[in-house]
């Protein structure tokens, strides 16, 4: 007798036509104090904590020419909801962007390459060694993140931070 019962978790789906909290279209500011308050979030059992204590989960808005871009949210333009692996719970909101917002994002991209093509490689160095540094000096915390977005072990995800800061060194 097999057992045709998943080994994963039913996913908690929110509406089809979301309402509530999934319609909420964050402020730059609101963005801000929630990036702030995941970035304390650096033991498995903070950053738990902290999503079963909030009204939505979190909105990942575009950062597009060093700016927040957030489009407007609605039933027609409702934002992907990505899932915890682990729990089939939405961890997050990413936007719906237009067509002509991603045409800005490639405009503005391809403006910054020339500057930073330009730029020496003694100094593109010491941004990306920066990179590692930071990568390094937060390691847990991105480890715990890592392991909630992607359903990985924590040891699991700490090999692929380490590997990030070796990638990030090797300049």
């Amino acid at each position: 007798m097999s057992d045709t019962s998943s080994p994963f978790p039913t996913p908690v789906v929110p509406p089809a036509t979301p309402s509530g909290p999934f319609l909420l279209t964050p402020s730059e500011n609101e963005i801000l104090a929630d990036a702030e308050a995941i970035w304390r979030c650096d033991t498995m059992s903070k950053a738990t904590e902290h999503m079963h204590n909030r009204p939505a989960p979190m909105f990942l808005p575009n950062f597009i020419g060093g700016e927040f871009s957030v489009p407007p949210i609605s039933a027609s333009a409702s934002p992907i909801l990505s899932y915890q692996p682990k729990t089939g719970t939405v961890l997050c909101q990413i936007p719906r962007t237009p067509p002509e917002v991603v045409d800005e994002a490639i405009r503005q991209a391809r403006a910054a390459f020339f500057p930073w093509s330009t730029t020496t490689r003694t100094v593109r160095s010491q941004y990306l060694r920066r990179v590692s540094d930071l990568l390094q000096e937060h390691r847990e915390l991105f480890a715990v993140w890592e392991s909630i977005d992607q359903g990985k072990t924590l040891e699991r995800a700490r090999v692929e931070v380490d590997r990030a800061v070796a990638n990030f060194a090797w300049v």
